[in-house]
């Protein structure tokens, strides 16, 4: 008898299903082994993109996860403040530093308050957006995916309250926080160390246990 050809899993459905513990860490790491690019969420422009190289397909994406970010960030940008977030951090374990895109003051960090980090982010991606002949290596695109992942992270860890006690604002956020992690995750542009900081909610919105 002939055996039907098994049907190539969608990329949202390998990050939801395929993973494996970490030995003796009890983490979860994912395994992509398995991603195609057949889902909702990529276009034959993706596509097209991502012949052209990694680069292209990140500048090609920038423009919506940006405004996606941004329109949720304004969301909470009142709650936000230099007492109630005086860091940039995503629960107890995770605090990250601001430090500056140029390469050419890789070690100047500094930690500055949420609001500060979320706005400082958002300036920038508004200027480098700006550059019609996107001039921006790989590896500066690479950090600002980072980063925005890093606002999902804030905003879920620092102000929950405000997150559980609203139906519309929880479903709009988790939408776009889907979207970004299913991108980053299948085109490899964030390492797994990475996703800890949000781990729990990822796993929550990808069904996995």
């Amino acid at each position: 008898d002939k055996k039907k050809r098994k049907k190539p899993k969608s990329a949202l459905a390998v990050l939801g299903t395929k993973q494996k513990r970490g030995r003796g860490s009890g983490k979860i790491s994912y395994d992509n082994s398995d991603a195609y690019y057949e889902d909702e969420y990529y276009s034959s422009e993706d596509r097209r993109a991502a012949d052209d190289g990694l680069r292209h397909l990140l500048m090609s994406r920038l423009e919506s996860f940006y405004m996606d970010c941004k329109s949720c960030w304004e969301l909470f940008r009142n709650y936000c403040t230099q007492i109630s977030c005086h860091t940039m951090s995503a629960g107890a374990k995770y605090e990250f530093a601001w430090t500056p895109i140029s390469p050419e003051f890789p070690e100047a960090k500094e930690v500055i308050c949420a609001r500060d980090y979320c706005d400082t982010l958002f300036d920038s991606l508004e200027l480098i957006l700006m550059d019609t002949f996107g001039s921006d290596s790989e590896e500066i695109l690479k950090l600002l995916y980072r980063r925005i992942f890093r606002v999902y992270a804030h905003l879920y860890c620092s102000h929950s309250p405000q997150i559980t006690t609203n139906r519309e604002l929880e479903d709009q956020l988790n939408n776009k926080t889907q979207k970004f992690v299913q991108f980053v995750f299948v085109n490899n542009i964030m390492m797994i160390t990475d996703f800890l900081s949000l781990q729990p909610v990822i796993n929550s919105l990808f069904c996995t246990k």
